[in-house]
C-alpha cells in the first residue's frame, strides 16, 4: 500500500504540484514492479490538485494494461467527491478501510484461483 500524502505543518496532507510530483515518482516506481493491485491510503489527504488527479489516471491506465487494479482507501468526503466527479478511480474500487479493501482482494484472488466469477466491490 502506498500512503499517498504530502504532510503539511498542520499534519494534514495536500497533493499540490510539489507533492504530486513526488507521489507520481513513487507511483512510477511501484508500477515498474508490475503489481496486480495498487492500494492508495488517502485518509489524511485533504486536497488533491489536477496534477494529483493526472497521477491517478496514469496509474490506472498502466495498471489496466497489465490487468491490475487501482484501489483507494479511506478518502475524506471532499476527496471522494473529486474522485467520483472526475472518475479517476472507479467508485466501486474506493473502500472505507484497508480491511475492506483486503477482504475484496482476498475474495478476488480466491475466485481467480477457483475459476469462478469475480467479486463485486462494495459500494
Amino acid at each position: 500500500m502506498i500512503d499517498a500524502r504530502e504532510n503539511g505543518a498542520d499534519g494534514h496532507a495536500r497533493t499540490a504540484c510539489a507533492g504530486a510530483r513526488r507521489t507520481h515518482q513513487q507511483l512510477d516506481a511501484l508500477l515498474a514492479t508490475r503489481p496486480h493491485a495498487l492500494m492508495l491510503e488517502l485518509g489524511r489527504l485533504d486536497y488533491i490538485s489536477s496534477a494529483g488527479i493526472r497521477s491517478l489516471f496514469q496509474a490506472r491506465r498502466v495498471l489496466g494494461r497489465q490487468g491490475g487494479k487501482l484501489l483507494a482507501v479511506n478518502p475524506q468526503a471532499q476527496i471522494r467527491e473529486v474522485l467520483e466527479l472526475v472518475r479517476a478511480v472507479p467508485m466501486n474500487k474506493v473502500f472505507a478501510t484497508a480491511e475492506a479493501a483486503d477482504a475484496y482482494l482476498d475474495a478476488l484472488q480466491r475466485q481467480v484461483l477457483e475459476g469462478s466469477a469475480l467479486p463485486q466491490a462494495p459500494a
